[in-house]
Formats: C-alpha cells, structure tokens, sequence
C-alpha cells in the first residue's frame, strides 16, 4: 500500500474512530500505537491458544508499525509507547475474557468487542 493511500485511509479511520478528531500526525500516531498494542495482544494469545493465524496477525502488526515509523508524530515516542502497552494490556483483558469466561454473555460481549476493535485496526491495512 502506497504511503499516501495509507495516509488516506487513516484519515478516513480518524474521521469515523473520533469525529472531533482533528486528523494531524499525532491523532494518526496514536491510531497506529493502538493498533500496535492490539494486535500485540492478539499475537500473544494466538501463540497461546496455539492459532494457526499467529504469523497473519504478526504480519499486520508489522504494517502497523511500519505505518507509525512512516508518521512524523508530534506525541513523544514515549507517550505512544505508554498508550501501545495501555492498549495491549486492556486487549489482552478481552481476549481472556473471551476465552476463559464462565459467564457466556460476558464472553460473547468480550468477543465481540475485541473483534469490533481488530476489524477495525485491520480496516486500515487493506487494499480495498
């Protein structure tokens, strides 16, 4: 994906993620340390649930850190550092949740939600 449609579909996923948003490099930064923090939490549980997918989802982590490396973020590196590890860590909660649940309904809602997310971190590396 070229860097100006990369940069289009960002600003298209700000626009519809935070409506007040205003769509600068750092509002895009912390879509993509977001983003990198899911999919980390996704890694991490794909290798633990032994998930064939693991290699995909690590693919798509890549693209998202490729785009953020790419951005010229005015958010300090270790601003979007704390906010990847925030964002892992209340994935992961879901995803556990999801998997480990006793109560079905809450484990559906965890599933769904952390579906709802990934969709639409993944929403920004596609071609379409």
């Amino acid at each position: 994906m070229s860097g100006v449609k990369t940069f289009v579909v960002a600003c298209l996923f700000v626009s519809v993620m935070a409506p007040s948003a205003r769509a600068d490099t750092t509002d895009l930064a912390t879509i993509m340390a977001g983003c990198i923090g899911r999919f980390s939490a996704e890694v991490e549980h794909a290798w633990l649930m032994r998930d064939a997918h693991s290699e995909v989802l690590e693919q798509q982590r890549a693209g998202f850190l490729a785009i953020l490396d790419a951005l010229d973020p005015k958010t300090t590196a270790r601003d979007l550092l704390l906010h990847r590890i925030d964002t892992k860590v209340a994935h992961a909660k879901l995803l556990q949740m999801a998997t480990f649940q006793g109560d079905t309904k809450l484990g559906s809602w965890a599933k769904k939600q952390s579906q709802l997310y990934k969709e639409r971190c993944a929403g920004l590396l596609s071609d379409s």
